[in-house]
């Protein structure tokens, strides 16, 4: 320990034993005390009624650090929600402190967890969205110092959002970001954003501390948990308990799990020397101004979350505190002072130990998320303890004390405070870079004009460009607009679909990336494939930096036959994440295609190599169907077993491995993966027809017509599932109906009358006046 560092120790060491016995480690107001506590300040003053004081440090003690994603601090029953069904947190709280006004400094998870791990603002750190941004090793994390100073460090990782890649691993010994096994499917809204839930964290976490054996150094254990993210689909009880709720359902699952973990550390004898920081890394909109989810708007409901310290002996039991704003930018200095180890200099957070409550202090947020992916005006903000400032297109105060919904703007009337909190968010901005520290990819001058000749347009991106003017809590209503859009897609309605996300560009002043790429996505499934190009051009021109964007043109490109642009694009992806293993996929796809099997298979297995998290089940169902193709069934069985052991709802390996088992005439095992496959993802068409196909030949000839009549509900289109349904319907001497979807099956491409015949189920169908008046027709042409 440095002598300065000593000297601060001791002389906390010896104000502590100038207190009275057992005289509070936090003294602050407490909500039954509010008459006792205004005499006191009435007698002493403030600074000696809110200056923290520890009986003793938390020195040498374990730390885990509990971060919940999506988490609302409302939803919680120790910050005064009566429907809450959280015992554990509460009873954390009660033994604890719990800082009831406390802002995130970014309502998204990467940056949100680069602020709690570096005592930074996003504008120091340089973390400013999702998935394009790394943190850089130049910035020292909370899990450096602790690691540094004889900590045995580890991270359990819920979401992929922070995988390895993306810098937090940084001073920890085991990062435990294992998410090859799907456990959700994807939705409009994580489209790709693999999670596993808290029990699974839990259980790795415990396995952990169990293994360490005769290890005796400290630990911290970075234990994060992503269940209160949408999709809400918690498990059994609580699904069915909270089904009106989904959400709290979420939370009272959680809770559960936070159970399990507190009783794992008693049984390890770690309960008395274990510092338990519990914090949530941004909230959840449900709704509120619009906001279903967040990111892009920076209200209470997305900003306020939850931040308790337990410590027995260390941490007073019961406090609250009230009188001041603190934020997630003092986790790290705060569990440092506790721990008695130095704080790094120049961050923005304060201990929340050391420093007396102050009713002044101002702290920051923003979302630079609606700059950078929908083409709107970036948010920054300021609070302090009674009021919050919004710097967009329309500013915004609120009075908070009296308005903590944030219902009413008092830009106008509360010209002082709204002066003050301007002036504070300026002051703040001027003190950070001018152009954040971040990974974010730039090409060089070579890749540049490569792109270039090719007729891309690739700038710095939308971050670097002019604001826009487009007030994000008046274009939030688009969000909804576009889910709607692919929802349709989904349904096998891409012309309406079209029609939104055109009028969502209009409505825009041109449209962000993911319009554009939406729009180009309907645009294939019509066969529209110029315009299709032209959008997904569009989408990669306003967010060059996201090899995703990259990834759908170059398929965009190959439906249409052109590799050479394809194989661009892909270089790009390539280049920006050379871990994102869709460009693999993608190779791969068009290898087989071109019957290039060999090419294809090595392409799979670069990108299970490369990015097992993402790719692992569709690159071994991928695999699946290139063993089909070359006549490979037993092969291409356990690719496809191998496929749902990652993913137990993959797509493409249900219905390969459904096939296969058809075959094999295992057809109720079939028809249970089927049912999977269209439970949760009915849009997947081909399980719908192989499930009534199946349903027919066990005969069950009703259950096919019903699901065959779904399917084409669906997709109208369908030419299969149309002649599918003409067997079952004539098979069951339904003579017009099925002369009906063979006359649609017709106008959708020729019949092979000569395999009608061959086939008794159409028998009673082919006399029929309709019948051969169709055949008679088709044989003309």
């Amino acid at each position: 320990m440095s002598k300065s560092r000593r000297s601060k120790r001791e002389s906390r060491q010896s104000e502590t034993e100038r207190r009275k016995p057992g005289e509070a480690a936090f003294v602050y107001r407490r909500w039954s005390l509010v008459a006792v506590t205004c005499v006191v300040i009435a007698l002493v003053g403030w600074r000696t009624i809110l200056a923290p004081r520890a009986r003793k440090d938390a020195d040498g003690y374990n730390v885990v650090l509990i971060t919940l994603d999506t988490l609302r601090a409302d939803r919680l029953g120790c910050y005064g929600y009566d429907r809450a069904a959280t015992p554990v947190i509460d009873r954390l709280a009660s033994e604890g402190t719990r800082f009831a006004q406390v802002a995130t400094s970014v309502p998204m998870t990467l940056p949100a967890h680069a602020t709690i791990m570096t005592g930074l603002y996003p504008p120091r750190h340089g973390v400013r969205d999702n998935g394009t941004f790394r943190l850089t090793d130049d910035h020292e994390t909370l899990a450096e110092v602790m690691q540094r100073n004889g900590y045995a460090t580890a991270a359990f990782i819920a979401a992929f959002v922070l995988d390895e890649r993306y810098g937090l691993s940084q001073g920890i010994d085991h990062y435990d970001d294992n998410l090859t096994l799907r456990y959700r499917l994807p939705t409009p809204q994580a489209p790709q954003n693999p999670d596993r839930p808290a029990n699974v964290v839990v259980d790795s976490t415990l396995a952990w501390l169990q293994s360490r054996g005769n290890d005796d150094r400290p630990f911290f254990a970075w234990v994060h948990l992503f269940d209160a993210h949408q999709p809400y689909a918690a498990p059994e009880p609580f699904r069915s308990r909270y089904a009106a709720q989904p959400y709290d359902g979420e939370i009272a699952f959680v809770d559960a799990q936070i159970g399990r973990l507190i009783e794992g550390l008693a049984s390890l004898g770690c309960s008395e020397n274990t510092l338990v920081v519990f914090v949530g890394d941004h909230g959840e909109g449900l709704g509120d101004h619009g906001e279903d989810t967040h990111r892009q708007l920076i209200y209470e409901s997305t900003i306020r979350v939850p931040l308790i310290l337990h410590c027995p002996g260390v941490v007073q039991a019961g406090a609250v505190v009230d009188r001041t704003v603190a934020a997630t930018v003092d986790v790290l200095p705060t569990i440092l002072d506790l721990t008695g180890l130095d704080i790094p200099q120049n961050i923005d957070g304060q201990s929340l130990v050391s420093n007396a409550p102050d009713s002044n202090r101002v702290v920051y947020m923003e979302t630079l998320s609606t700059q950078l992916n929908d083409g709107w005006a970036p948010l920054f903000g300021v609070r302090d303890i009674e009021g919050k400032y919004i710097d967009a297109p329309t500013a915004e105060f609120y009075d908070l004390t009296t308005d903590p919904n944030e219902q009413t703007n008092l830009l106008a009337t509360r010209r002082d405070d709204v002066s003050r909190l301007a002036d504070a968010l300026k002051a703040l901005r001027v003190t950070f870079p001018d152009t954040a520290v971040a990974s974010a990819v730039t090409p060089t001058e070579e890749e540049l004009k490569r792109l270039a000749a090719l007729g891309y347009v690739v700038g710095p991106g939308a971050s670097d460009g002019p604001r826009s003017q487009l007030d994000p809590k008046i274009m939030i209503q688009s969000v909804a607009e576009r889910i709607r859009g692919i929802h349709l897609m989904q349904q096998g309605k891409p012309r309406e679909a079209i029609i939104i996300f055109e009028k969502l560009i209009e409505q825009s002043a041109g449209g962000s990336s993911e319009m554009w790429s939406s729009l180009s996505g309907a645009q294939m499934m019509i066969g529209d494939t110029a315009d299709a190009i032209r959008s997904g051009r569009r989408s990669v021109e306003l967010a060059p930096k996201k090899p995703e964007r990259w990834c759908a043109l170059a398929n965009q490109y190959l439906r249409i036959g052109n590799d050479h642009e394809a194989d661009v694009c892909l270089g790009e992806a390539e280049r920006l994440d050379p871990a994102h293993g869709d460009s693999s996929l993608i190779r791969a796809r068009a290898a087989m295609a071109n019957e290039h099997y060999a090419d294809a298979q090595a392409h799979c297995r670069r990108a299970i190599d490369l990015d097992p998290v993402r790719c692992a089940a569709d690159g071994n169902a991928l695999l699946g169907l290139i063993h089909n193709r070359r006549s490979q069934p037993d092969d291409a069985a356990r690719s496809f077993e191998a496929a749902l052991k990652h993913d137990p709802r993959n797509g493409t390996g249900l219905l390969g491995l459904a096939e296969i088992l058809a075959l094999r005439g295992q057809r109720q095992r079939a028809i249970e993966l089927c049912q999977l496959l269209i439970e949760g993802q009915p849009e997947f068409l081909p399980g719908g027809r192989l499930m009534g196909q199946l349903y027919f030949e066990t005969g069950q000839p009703d259950i096919a017509i019903n699901i065959l009549r779904t399917v084409l509900q669906r997709s109208p289109s369908d030419r299969e599932a149309h002649l599918q349904l003409a067997r079952v319907l004539a098979s069951t001497n339904l003579v017009d109906a099925s002369a009906h979807h063979l006359e649609r099956a017709s106008a959708l491409g020729e019949i092979d009358f000569n395999a009608l015949r061959s086939d008794p189920a159409f028998g009673p169908v082919l006399d029929h006046p309709r019948v051969v008046a169709l055949e008679n027709t088709q044989s003309l042409k």
